[in-house]
């Protein structure tokens, strides 16, 4: 390493004549400039008249965060003008396009992104994030096992990998990554809910419940995963928890499907009047509810079967018919209606 000795280089221009001193200061100069300039080329840096990629990316980046997408694209795309294989920078379009909603373009710069850096944590769990977003599960797979190879612990790694096994109906190898989840951030509603219905898939409704429960703790439940709750309660044969539990999500949205689940929960407690009111309900909120109209159909037949099938109860036999044909209509694959309707409506 070369040291300065500005002593030296003092005295030496102070024993000189300004013709001499002019001259050696630009000789200093331009050896100077030369000496960086050599040393920027074997860099492979550019000046400060040509940034680097990266100082194109850090800039697209701001714009990004800050709404101003067709700015950040255009310096996205200025960085890979000069390097392809700019990773950063793929990253960045994807992430214009993924908020875009344009998520085949997402994919594409995702895929570009993970070529040019197997290694990316970002660029894997990102082009994962958007085969789960496109319902291709299977490849989601694949990159998130593939991101947690880079960073085991993360969290919505753990988390959607989770629930994309879920969806091919893998409950028990989404398992071990669903309770990872929850370790890693227990205060997740969102962990605690996929846990509960990965349990659920497995028949371990006491688990099941537990999990809901504690998301529920951390604040109100989404109509699905409080069906879920229900539903769970119910395999238990917990019918009046689960009534108590549907109360209390009526009074905040009274919603078809939870009143098919109160229908549902009293019929099995023998409370058939009540049973048939909820049904009712359902079917005015949506007269489509498949489930609502099955429910209505056996409450009226039984109330006709029950009557000794006298002729002044026809009319509670029509009525169950038509609620169950309707049902058909709506959902064909329905044999055990199928078989009802047959049996009955002779």
């Amino acid at each position: 390493m070369i040291k300065r000795n500005t002593g030296d280089i003092g005295g030496a221009i102070g024993g000189l004549g300004s013709a001499a001193l002019t001259l050696l200061l630009s000789a200093l100069l331009a050896a100077a400039l030369a000496g960086c300039a050599a040393g920027m080329r074997s860099s492979g840096e550019r000046g400060p008249s040509e940034p680097q990629p990266e100082h194109y990316t850090r800039q697209a980046e701001v714009y990004r965060q800050v709404g101003r997408v067709d700015e950040a694209m255009r310096l996205f795309q200025k960085a890979l003008e000069q390097d392809p294989n700019q990773t950063e920078a793929h990253i960045g379009i994807g992430d214009v396009h993924q908020e875009k909603g344009d998520l085949e373009e997402a994919l594409t710069s995702y895929q570009a992104a993970q070529r040019s850096d197997p290694s990316n944590f970002e660029a894997n769990y990102k082009l994962g994030l958007t085969y789960q977003l496109l319902d291709r599960a299977r490849q989601a797979i694949d990159a998130y096992l593939s991101a947690l190879t880079i960073e085991p612990d993360d969290f919505e790694a753990n988390l959607n990998l989770a629930s994309a096994y879920l969806q091919l109906n893998q409950p028990g190898v989404a398992l071990p990554y669903a309770k990872k989840a929850v370790e890693l951030n227990g205060d997740s509603q969102e962990a605690q809910a996929n846990l509960g219905a990965i349990q659920a898939s497995l028949g371990n409704h006491e688990e099941a419940v537990l999990a809901y429960r504690r998301a529920a703790d951390l604040g109100k439940l989404s109509p699905p995963v409080a069906v879920n709750l229900v539903n769970s309660l119910i395999k238990l044969e917990r019918y009046q928890r689960a009534i108590n539990t549907l109360d209390v999500l009526i009074r905040s949205e009274g919603r078809s499907d939870y009143y098919e689940r109160l229908g549902y929960a009293r019929f099995k407690l023998g409370q058939f009047e009540n049973s048939e009111d909820a049904y009712r309900r359902a079917l005015e909120i949506d007269g489509q509810n498949v489930r609502a109209l099955n429910g209505l159909g056996v409450n009226l037949m039984l109330r006709y079967l029950k009557g000794g099938r006298q002729p002044e109860d026809k009319d509670l036999r029509n009525m169950a018919l038509k609620a169950w044909r309707k049902s058909i209509r709506l959902d064909g694959s329905q044999e055990r209606i199928v078989d009802l309707i047959s049996r009955y409506g002779s």
